[in-house]
């Protein structure tokens, strides 16, 4: 246990010095599956995208199916071909049912969402864009919350264009919120302004009969209860399940995986990572 918890908190800290670091933005999913796509051949990729923007019927049916195919084992790279096909409602719903069917892997959940926000970005629906950039924010992995952060700024800019200085206000009030002992969410000085993430409404409806579907208590079932809660922006509920998750957690990798998807919902409802922090360091203290 002792190890589990030392690694996680390690992968926790690069993760805070990485949110005080000026970051590019993120111009790809915020997870990666194992193994190569075929569409990460450029060749490929251009017959595919080719194949979507020929103006037939048939031809564009058979590459979405031939993408959709693809998806089960590369799913979130490879939704993405659809935004650059201008397919944005295929992206984002198949980002909504791809995270119904592999709701057990937060990062996949998380990539996701960033398909989504990305695909609403790129069609000009600003709003949508945030709000699908929360649920990224809340369900991804820990050592991903700062490229979530540079989502959800290019959502802000993209939703507040009225308000330029957002996106600096945000990213300032994830980095004070990043301590390893904060009490609070984000600070409300004069400088920072109120917590901006708390103020991102999310649409949970795509997702809520699949919430109510699951009724088992197995460590699999709750890790998926969980997941989809984090994306509705349903983190309290989240943590409950999760804190089942982990009582009936078994060998490292599932003590591991448990211990981040507490923390994952507590950087959730606290909209920063501090408290996450500190929760991971008070088991690390405890050992």
């Amino acid at each position: 246990m002792g190890i589990i918890f030392r690694q996680t908190w390690l992968l926790v800290v690069l993760m805070v010095l990485a949110l005080t670091s000026n970051l590019a933005n993120a111009a790809n999913p915020t997870t990666r599956p194992t193994g190569r796509s075929p569409l990460a051949d450029k060749t490929e990729r251009r017959r595919m995208l080719e194949e979507l923007e020929s103006g037939d019927a048939d031809r564009i049916a058979a590459a979405t199916r031939e993408v959709r195919d693809g998806g089960l084992h590369h799913s979130t790279y490879d939704l993405n071909i659809f935004i650059d096909a201008g397919m944005y409602s295929e992206a984002e719903n198949d980002s909504i049912s791809g995270t119904i069917a592999m709701a057990g892997n937060g990062g996949a959940c998380g990539g996701f969402a960033d398909v989504r926000a990305r695909a609403f970005l790129a069609e000009g629906k600003p709003s949508e864009a945030l709000a699908a950039a929360k649920s990224c924010f809340n369900v991804t992995w820990l050592s991903l919350t700062p490229r979530a952060i540079d989502l959800v700024c290019d959502c802000l800019v993209a939703a507040n264009p009225d308000d330029p200085d957002i996106a600096r206000r945000f990213r300032a009030q994830q980095i004070a919120g990043a301590t390893t002992q904060p009490t609070t969410a984000p600070s409300e000085d004069s400088d920072l302004g109120a917590p901006i993430l708390a103020t991102i409404k999310v649409d949970s409806s795509p997702f809520d009969a699949a919430i109510d579907k699951i009724k088992g208590l197995s460590y699999a079932q709750l890790t998926m209860k969980g997941n989809l809660l984090l994306v509705a922006d349903r983190p309290r509920e989240a943590r409950k399940v999760f804190e089942q998750a982990l009582r009936l957690a078994h060998g490292n990798k599932q003590l591991t995986a448990a211990v981040e998807s507490v923390a994952r919902s507590i950087r959730a409802e606290a909209g920063c990572v501090g408290p996450a922090n500190a929760y991971i360091e008070s088991l690390r203290q405890a050992q």
